[in-house]
């Protein structure tokens, strides 16, 4: 699995007020495991690892989450009828938050964390299919932003 927040590791994203900003730092990026039956591909099978991020936000924030897409698949295979869908779990202040499977848009508030540190979120992205994954290399993207 591959998590990126927008195009790199890092994101600055200025809010309204030029002194209020958000960051989000990837920590661990994530493997993709397959089920013994074929038809899951993602982080909480067998040999998958979490996506976590790190938040920091002067001022509150809203973090939005993209549902995962495919960016490498083995040649020959679609993905055009596989179902992709994220979930999450915040930490510390943000413990409350957690998003079960889902293939749409969410987003949850993080409040101002200055002078009281970071949180972390841990990202889990699965794909289903009903024919079976073929032999390859698989790698999925969730989009994540903060405004």
């Amino acid at each position: 699995m591959q998590l990126k927040a927008a195009a790199a590791a890092t994101l600055l994203v200025g809010l309204a007020t030029p002194a209020l900003s958000c960051t989000l730092t990837l920590g661990t990026p994530g493997t993709l495991g397959i089920s013994t039956s074929g038809q899951y591909l993602g982080s909480t099978q067998p040999g998958g690892v979490a996506a976590t991020m790190t938040v920091a936000t002067v001022g509150p924030s809203t973090m939005t989450v993209q549902p995962p897409t495919y960016t490498q698949v083995p040649s020959g295979y679609s993905g055009a009828g596989d179902t992709m869908e994220i979930g999450y779990t915040g930490s510390g202040l943000i413990s409350g938050v957690t998003q079960a499977f889902t293939t749409g848009v969410t987003q949850f508030g993080v409040p101002n964390l200055l002078g009281i540190g970071t949180v972390i979120v841990t990202f889990n992205s699965r794909a289903t299919t009903a024919t079976g994954f073929r032999n390859g290399t698989y790698q999925m993207r969730t989009i994540v932003t903060c405004s």
